[in-house]
């Protein structure tokens, strides 16, 4: 399923003009402040609420899951393979 979730998303990206970085299997344990968990799909470092906005709105018609963790404080994330976008 990570592959096709994966290529939706590389398709939105090239489709669209967003200044937001977005970051593919990265490992979660950099974003938590316990620095634990596994990979995700895709990571959104998002700039601005419009794009968060786009983000979002795509996410939800592709009907591809996310986690939206801000700073990512008292986060603990899964050591598994997640099979979701974080936000």
């Amino acid at each position: 399923m990570f592959d096709l979730n994966t290529k939706k998303i590389r398709s939105f990206l090239r489709d669209t003009d967003l200044e937001s970085e977005a970051v593919f299997f990265q490992e979660t344990s950099q974003l938590s402040s316990f620095k634990v968990g596994g990979k995700c799909i895709c990571i959104f470092f998002a700039v601005n609420i419009a794009e968060l906005c786009r983000i979002l709105n795509f996410l939800k018609k592709a009907d591809i899951s996310f986690h939206i963790i801000g700073g990512g404080t008292n986060t603990l994330f899964s050591d598994d393979y997640i099979d979701a976008v974080v936000i």
